[in-house]
């Protein structure tokens, strides 16, 4: 597993910049800000996971806006916002949209410590899915072309002799086959090989004969 490198988002264009550098430095993480969520959003495909921080009420896109956009986009990156005067309704819908925690934006330095070192942490599970999705994909990736037919067939629940008819085969080439993709895939049953597969785009459709 790769090293994680954790970094801090502040999307704020009305931030106390030295007490949030100053608890970056103590956390020991890298700290970049932005100065909407536009901007954000905009380097979101080149950035590593990280934990956000951001202005619940700030102008453009609100707090409310950028966690709509990131579900959207399928990003899973914590994001712990901050209000000067959010009410209840507001931090709720925050919280049912994904947000981690509302911060007062008067709230103390430790708060605001707990809640960054508590959003390092998701992201850090973050990055660690995001690199076994990447390591899946380089085993399927490596299946070749005859191998992935049986495979997606295999997914689908058809059996041997099913499958050796669909490809005009052999059912022991059917056999030797499957036993490829499962040694390549690294898994022991079709059940597994589904699980994986279920969760790749990339392998929504079987490829053409």
């Amino acid at each position: 597993m790769g090293r994680f490198d954790p970094a801090l988002y502040v999307i704020d264009d009305d931030v106390a910049r030295d007490i949030i550098l100053a608890v970056a430095a103590w956390l020991g993480i890298e700290c970049q800000m932005f100065s909407s969520a536009e901007r954000f959003l905009g380097a979101l495909d080149s950035l590593r996971p990280g934990c956000i921080l951001a202005d619940l009420g700030m102008g453009g896109r609100s707090g409310l806006d950028l966690l709509a956009s990131l579900s959207r986009r399928g990003c899973r990156f914590p994001v712990v916002l901050t209000s000067a005067d959010a009410d209840v309704a507001m931090v709720v819908q925050a919280m049912q949209q994904g947000a981690m925690t509302v911060l007062a934006k008067s709230c103390s330095r430790e708060e605001l410590e707990k809640a960054i070192g508590s959003g390092i942490e998701r992201a850090a599970g973050v990055q660690a899915d995001r690199q076994k999705r990447t390591a899946v994909v380089r085993r399927f990736d490596a299946l070749d072309e005859r191998e992935r037919r049986v495979m997606h067939l295999m997914v689908r629940g058809e059996p041997n002799k099913l499958i050796a008819r669909r490809l005009d085969v052999s059912t022991r080439t059917v056999d030797r086959v499957r036993a490829a993709v499962y040694r390549k895939i690294g898994v022991e049953s079709a059940v597994e090989l589904a699980r994986l597969a279920a969760n790749l785009d990339t392998l929504a459709e079987p490829p053409t004969a």
